[in-house]
């Protein structure tokens, strides 16, 4: 069940940032390619496997029709120590390169720790009741997860006491950092 839930939330918030970020390809710049959204915000995402626009690349250019950047890089001088012409460059952008530019997204951090707030927020929108996990703990460790639970004001991922409770919940290593994933999230100013 829980299972479903993230994914069902996963997905939610994946289709309210696609529906609400559509973005236009503004330039390519040696930081990355830079996409605007319709709200103006600017996005810069990693450049295409192989290309590489060096530090000293000058008169950058831009061109969106033919999704080309021009650039020079200056020269070193000759043998005669005279300065040779700057060294002109081109790079072209596939549309394919662009759409993989703009696709990519970053691997989610796991958080080291969230307020006990936002687990809790998270874990009820999972369906998972917490109090029923610490009840079915051995009657020996209820008292000590009671008092961590109840005076706790963050909760460390990596606490053995998330793990023994994950495991209650029948929770995956990977289902318990996307459930910190998603307590981190939660604004409870917002809610």
């Amino acid at each position: 069940m829980f299972k479903s839930i993230i994914i069902i939330l996963l997905l939610s918030a994946l289709q309210i940032c696609l529906s609400a970020t559509a973005v236009t390809l503004k330039t390519v710049t040696p930081q990355g390619v830079v996409f605007i959204s319709e709200r103006g915000n600017e996005r810069i995402k990693p450049l295409p496997a192989g290309f590489f626009i060096p530090a000293t690349a000058q008169n950058l250019v831009w061109d969106i029709e033919s999704l080309t950047l021009s650039y020079t890089t200056p020269n070193e001088p000759d043998d005669q120590g005279e300065l040779v012409a700057d060294t002109a460059h081109t790079l072209t952008l596939t549309a394919g390169q662009i759409a993989k530019a703009e696709a990519y997204t970053p691997a989610a951090t796991i958080p080291e720790r969230v307020t006990k707030i936002q687990l809790k927020i998270a874990l009820i929108a999972a369906g998972i009741d917490l109090d029923a996990l610490v009840a079915r703990l051995p009657t020996e460790s209820r008292g000590v997860a009671t008092i961590l639970i109840d005076d706790a004001t963050h909760f460390e991922r990596s606490a053995n006491m998330v793990a023994t409770l994950g495991a209650l919940a029948g929770l995956t290593d990977a289902e318990i950092d996307a459930l910190f994933v998603a307590a981190a999230r939660i604004d409870p100013t917002k809610i």
